[in-house]
């Protein structure tokens, strides 16, 4: 199968995230990948995965990303290629926060498919949504390395860069729980590529700023990690960021609801937590309604607190940390397996590529 991974030539050396698996996992697959210019290598001066070629119309599926809105418009892309493709199917990637992505664009309606990263099950979305995910990438697998559940420091990595409403609320709750047994590690690594190697360099553009060594290696060293992030949003008003934040103020004033559902929920974090066999801190991802292909299992894959009940997460986190002053931490050792094997079974390119030419074939 031939897929075209249109708008490459906005960046000559960035890929978005979702792109980057995908593409990694239909070359894995013996699929060809191509775009305007030569993307995505494994190293600064490894072969390109993404192939330049022109003729996007010979493609069996069409494939862009929301981060193109960076440097353009993407209705006006999506029309562009409508007008060139005709028949071909067209797969949009909408990885993009907010309540009002991308995705709900008239065009965007119009694709085949609408990969949707932060899906929520209690929102209302067009038909063409499926659930997606960040999920992992070769650079993330190459990067990551565990280490025993044992030789790990008693600390809870809580290095955060951006405040989010919900982040904030979890620390409230978690942290004066946590800090009984664990040191509260709130340091966060340089970020400034003319510090890596310089294929280190290579790697933190081409992902956009999203790969740092310095993070990765200490990471595995962390028993812990704080990977919640997000908002939380009430029954009603989800139409978009003002009528959302009406809702919350309205709320406020006469409490009648609780809040019942998380958007932009997908972390950075909660990936490369579980992928490094860290105790994974979430919310109760199932609870509020966050929605991915394959669901990890709570307090067995990752650790999802519910607010409303902190207690549960209290008793279980002290029965675990007693095990470990034994000397004997079957239930972090349990966990710790079963997040790496979760998101390895569930997650790799290869599998999130296989997962999404079954997509395709259902609607063919």
């Amino acid at each position: 199968m031939k897929i075209y991974f249109y708008g490459c030539n906005y960046d000559p050396i960035s890929v978005p995230h979702e792109c980057a698996v995908l593409a990694e996992g239909l070359a894995a697959l013996g699929h060809q990948c191509f775009g305007e210019i030569d993307k995505l290598r494994e190293t600064a001066d490894g072969s390109p995965v993404i192939h330049a070629s022109d003729s996007m119309a010979e493609a069996d599926v069409i494939i862009m990303d929301s981060i193109i809105n960076i440097a353009a418009d993407s209705e006006q892309e999506l029309q562009k290629i409508s007008s060139i493709a005709h028949t071909t199917p067209i797969v949009f990637i909408d990885e993009s926060d907010g309540l009002r992505t991308p995705g709900f664009g008239k065009n965007a309606r119009s694709c085949a498919l609408v990969l949707k990263s932060h899906f929520n099950r209690k929102m209302k979305y067009p038909r063409n949504f499926v659930p997606w995910q960040f999920g992992i990438s070769n650079r993330m697998v190459e990067a990551i390395n565990p280490i025993p559940v044992k030789e790990r420091n008693e600390t809870i990595s809580v290095n955060f860069r951006v405040k989010h409403q919900l982040r904030d609320h979890m620390n409230s709750l978690t942290l004066p729980i946590l800090k009984k047994y664990l040191e509260i590690d709130t340091k966060t690594d340089s970020n400034k590529p003319e510090e890596f190697s310089a294929n280190d360099q290579f790697l933190f553009h081409q992902a956009r700023g999203r790969h740092n060594p310095f993070y990765y290696q200490r990471l595995p060293h962390s028993l812990f990690v704080a990977a919640y992030g997000g908002v939380f949003c009430l029954p009603f008003g989800n139409h978009d960021k003002y009528t959302a934040k009406i809702s919350r103020i309205a709320n406020q004033i006469l409490p009648l609801f609780k809040y019942d559902r998380v958007r932009q929920w997908d972390s950075w974090r909660f990936w490369e937590s579980m992928l490094a066999g860290c105790i994974t801190i979430h919310v109760d991802l199932e609870k509020f309604g966050c929605e991915m292909p394959v669901m990890p299992v709570n307090y067995q894959d990752y650790v999802g607190i519910d607010p409303y009940h902190p207690e549960i997460f209290r008793d279980w986190f002290q029965t675990a940390m007693e095990e470990w002053k034994q000397g004997k931490p079957k239930i972090l050792e349990s966990m710790s397996a079963s997040a790496r094997e979760f998101v390895l079974k569930n997650y790799s390119s290869p599998v999130v590529a296989d997962r999404f030419l079954k997509l395709l074939e259902s609607i063919r």
